[in-house]
């Protein structure tokens, strides 16, 4: 009798994972926002004179409460945490306190992508009697280490050597496999890029599809995150360089392209099956442009849905929120508020501000779906 007991239970728990990895359907819920670049005025706002530190979490308490609803949550460091020895800088050589990525991490952030044209930046010096960046190897060393002692971030773009660039890293969630591959087109300081390249990853078409083909059957999603739109910093429509980097990695079998660094948002397309963000704007951002002009303070939260049933895999883009960065008129005091939140204390315009931008989400595709400012549509 107990041996018949142990069988059934034996052949239940085989049914079981049989079930489970044939029938069964998986599913991740992935967040992506755009740059984090930390200026000058993000740096005062955040900093307590009294305690000498800084604290962002006020800043980002709304983009907490909204990530606890996702497994991956994406965002581009685009301001490099280069070390105390350095001082904390919010322009030319930028350089962000620590405590920005651990109340990004606090707030849930495990996908982080390194690439983008301020990887370099620490050395801060003169050529000409004019203020300049020098290259800074010690600043993405100093980088690294940090995010490197956070074991649950995935960290992607830059590397200690050709080794660690090379190896390319895959994670596992719910029962879907994964890897993030990151980029930039361009970086601000090429001097001496070629001395050690592997500290950031440069965009080259050779190089990107022999990453992608090694582990294009290994995943069941690529996350390709792609820091481009230099000749395109203020427009809110994709460049033709942006549109051929994004048909060439769906060619490649991409699956979802994490575009970043023109300062405002531009649309959403499916490219197939690829799934392409061209610019999912500043998560964080400074003053206005002017006094009528919110477009760099405003950036996405977009919403992706991976599922996989009978081995079969499908991405889909589910939601987008409209963020905005209030900053009062003392400038005193910033905060990143989701659309579904905002009202006229933050801006007197916010529906017209709404309108305008959700046009520019869905101006490739009227299916893509725009949360509404009640938080549903």
């Amino acid at each position: 009798m107990k041996k018949k007991y142990i069988l059934f239970i034996s052949i239940l728990i085989i049914l079981i994972l049989i079930y489970n990895s044939f029938f069964a359907v998986k599913r991740v819920k992935v967040l992506l926002t755009g740059d984090a670049l930390i200026n000058k005025n993000i740096l005062d706002f955040n900093y307590n004179e009294k305690s000498s530190s800084y604290d962002f979490k006020k800043m980002i308490r709304y983009v907490k409460e909204y990530n606890k609803n996702y497994d991956l949550k994406f965002y581009n460091q685009e301001s490099p945490i280069s070390g105390s020895q350095f001082k904390y800088r919010g322009s030319i050589c930028f350089n962000t306190p620590s405590q920005f990525g651990l109340d990004m991490i606090d707030a849930g952030f495990n996908m982080v992508s390194l690439a983008n044209n301020h990887t370099f930046d620490g050395e801060l010096g003169m050529i000409n009697d004019e203020l300049y960046c020098f290259k800074s190897e010690l600043g993405v060393i100093n980088s690294l280490d940090f995010w490197h002692k956070n074991d649950n971030v995935y960290i992607s773009g830059s590397y200690y050597n050709e080794e660690d660039r090379d190896k390319i890293v895959i994670k596992k969630k719910n029962g879907i496999t994964y890897t993030l591959l990151s980029y930039t087109t361009f970086i601000n300081i090429p001097e001496g890029y070629e001395e050690s390249p592997y500290l950031v990853n440069i965009y080259d078409e050779e190089q990107v599809k022999k990453d992608i083909l090694k582990v294009r059957d290994k995943v069941d999603v690529i996350f390709v995150s792609m820091h481009w739109g230099y000749d395109n910093e203020e427009s809110v429509v994709a460049s033709t360089e942006q549109k051929e980097k994004a048909q060439y990695l769906a060619s490649l079998g991409v699956d979802v392209v994490i575009g970043h660094h023109p300062y405002v948002i531009q649309p959403i397309e499916y490219i197939g099956k690829t799934l392409v963000f061209y610019s999912l704007g500043r998560l964080v951002s400074d003053l206005p442009i002017s006094s009528n002009n919110y477009a760099t303070q405003i950036g996405l939260l977009s919403s992706v849905l991976i599922e996989k049933k009978n081995r079969k895999v499908s991405v889909k883009n589910t939601n987008n929120e409209l963020v905005y960065t209030y900053i009062n008129e003392d400038n005193k005091n910033t905060l990143v508020v989701p659309f579904s939140k905002m009202n006229s204390k933050y801006n007197k315009n916010y529906v017209k501000l709404y309108e305008d931008y959700r046009k520019i989400v869905k101006m490739y595709d009227n299916n893509i779906y725009v949360n509404s400012l009640k938080g549903s549509n």
